[in-house]
């Protein structure tokens, strides 16, 4: 437990060794000046429970002094001892020095020693209320700290939560929209309406400006444009006789050196951060291409919408294969009458 330190200032040396005989038996560190000046000195070097002090002493009288000693240690207790009080005198230290107590001259002992315990139990309350006003600023301050702290987790969770769901959407409707596509395939359906279908799945997945499939002209040997749409305003719209106008592609020379490689055997070249062109592969020969190109909007095309488009190429491959067999059957049939023809 703290022991307490009281400080007794008064010009007569008789009455503090009075007020230390007095207090001989307490559990106080006593100190005693003469004068306010050193008792001001006292204050730096100590932490100081109680101040008595006499209020009329020479050059720095008692309400002066104790409102130095309020700068310098304003939790003390303040206390005066005086021989007479006057009203001006009592203002001027309750407003300057905040006194707590007057005590006069002559004390009674046994008064004095119950004064100065109750203002040793104001000064420790007061303490106490103090330390507890300071913990809780201080769990005050924790609080709001871990509570800054929860709210960021709790914000940059949900991002991630976020991310993940809509990550989770894409793959989804990539799953979903490659499922129509091989459906189709499995079915009757004519080489332009599964081109369509490829185009329209793609632009419910990643809605670019526009895209564009071109298959391989072997003959012209440059790849021509099959199908295409345009998306504007939100609003998808398919180029019909436009797509003619179009211009045709050459066909790309296949090093991957010079190309940046997707997912299998797909490669793309980037004309700008808006547009790309997605060569379509089978056994190292290109035989079709999707361009996309976001540069109406000034969207940057990015990687993972590249991964996609490459996923959906190698459908585009097997409805182009199957479209370049069919075309091819004629010719087949022709040369097989030919050949029987001249057996028989």
């Amino acid at each position: 437990m703290k022991k307490h330190k009281l400080l007794f200032v008064d010009d007569e040396e008789n009455i503090l060794r009075s007020l230390k005989r007095l207090f001989v038996d307490e559990e106080y560190d006593v100190y005693t000046v003469t004068n306010g000046f050193d008792a001001v000195k006292l204050l730096d070097k100590h932490e100081f429970s109680l101040i008595l002090s006499d209020y009329r002493m020479p050059i720095l009288n008692g309400v002066e002094f104790l409102k130095l000693a309020k700068e310098k240690s304003p939790e003390t207790i303040r206390m005066i001892l005086t021989g007479f009080a006057d009203i001006e005198m009592v203002i001027s230290a309750i407003n300057e020095g905040q006194v707590y107590k007057f005590i006069e001259k002559p004390w009674e002992g046994d008064n004095l020693k119950v004064q100065v315990r109750r203002a040793i139990e104001h000064y420790e309350l007061t303490d106490e209320r103090n330390e507890l006003l300071e913990t809780v600023k201080w769990q005050n301050e924790e609080l709001k700290s871990w509570n800054k702290t929860l709210e960021n987790r709790v914000e940059e969770k949900n991002k991630e939560l976020k991310l993940a769901y809509e990550k989770l959407k894409l793959i989804v409707k990539e799953l979903k929209g490659r499922d129509k596509v091989l459906q189709s395939l499995l079915t009757i359906h004519s080489f332009d309406e599964t081109l369509d279908l490829i185009l329209n799945v793609i632009l419910d997945i990643i809605p670019f400006d526009r895209i564009i499939i071109y298959v391989l002209d072997k003959e012209k040997e440059l790849m021509y444009p099959k199908a295409g749409y345009l998306i504007k305003d939100t609003k998808k719209s398919k180029i019909g006789k436009e797509i003619k106008k179009i211009s045709s592609l050459p066909i790309p020379k296949l090093k991957p050196e010079n190309k940046s490689i997707l997912a299998g055997t797909s490669f793309y070249d980037k004309i700008s951060e808006y547009l790309y062109i997605i060569s379509i592969v089978k056994d190292d020969i290109c035989i079709g291409a999707v361009t996309v190109d976001n540069s109406a909007t000034g969207r940057p095309i990015g990687y993972k919408e590249l991964d996609i488009l490459a996923g959906f190429s190698s459908l585009a491959v097997l409805a182009i294969n199957d479209y370049f067999i069919s075309t091819a059957l004629p010719d087949w049939q022709d040369k097989i009458d030919e050949v029987l023809k001249k057996l028989k």
